[in-house]
């Protein structure tokens, strides 16, 4: 299991009434950090998340018998808190879970064991065409045969989730690197674009 940790930060008082953001920037604005969790549960199969309020009360949301908003759910309904009037995070959610066999390796970069396969995901707000570039700026890592590449696009969320796989035993630390490579750029990215 990984622990996505949504940070309370200190926020204007009319928040959720005007268009404006927390003071900390977009890594750890809670609703980014929501949406992100949601778009990873809703692109990877197999992936849920568990949801804890303020009065400590938990629900698990995925496909699992025990869950209790289906991914999709939670996907509409952050949809609809895009809205004009500004970001919201619902009400009183003050932690998030990733469950489903991912465990977070650095930020929120998160590694997947499945056998033989191992996958590094995660999942950002800069755009597909703009991830294509900066993996073919970051190509200094060496990448060869032994690892593959895929990215799921949830336009509507304006989420991208990379999935860079090893393909053979001896791709994982290529994968690995470059996996952080991309990771860390994307974070750059996305600090630069929220100045």
């Amino acid at each position: 299991m990984s622990r996505m940790r949504v940070r309370r930060c200190e926020l204007e008082p009319s928040w959720n009434a005007k268009l404006c953001r927390p003071r900390d920037p977009v890594i750890n604005a809670p609703f980014d950090q929501l949406r992100r969790a949601a778009a990873l549960s809703h692109c990877v199969p197999g992936v849920g998340l568990v949801v804890e309020l303020g009065s400590g009360r938990r629900f698990t949301v995925g496909y699992g018998v025990d869950a209790i908003i289906a991914t999709c759910a939670m996907r509409e309904a952050l949809l609809g808190a895009q809205c004009p009037l500004g970001r919201r995070v619902p009400a009183g959610i003050v932690d998030i879970e990733v469950v489903g066999g991912l465990r977070l390796v650095a930020g929120d970069l998160c590694r997947r064991s499945d056998g033989d396969d191992e996958q590094f995901l995660f999942a950002t707000t800069v755009s597909q065409c703009r991830v294509v570039q900066l993996l073919k700026e970051g190509d200094d890592c060496g990448i060869d045969h032994t690892v593959s590449i895929s990215m799921t696009v949830d336009v509507e969320m304006g989420v991208v989730v990379p999935c860079i796989a090893a393909t053979t035993p001896k791709g994982v630390a290529p994968a690995e690197v470059l996996a952080r490579t991309l990771h860390g750029a994307c974070i750059v990215e996305e600090l630069c674009s929220s100045a």
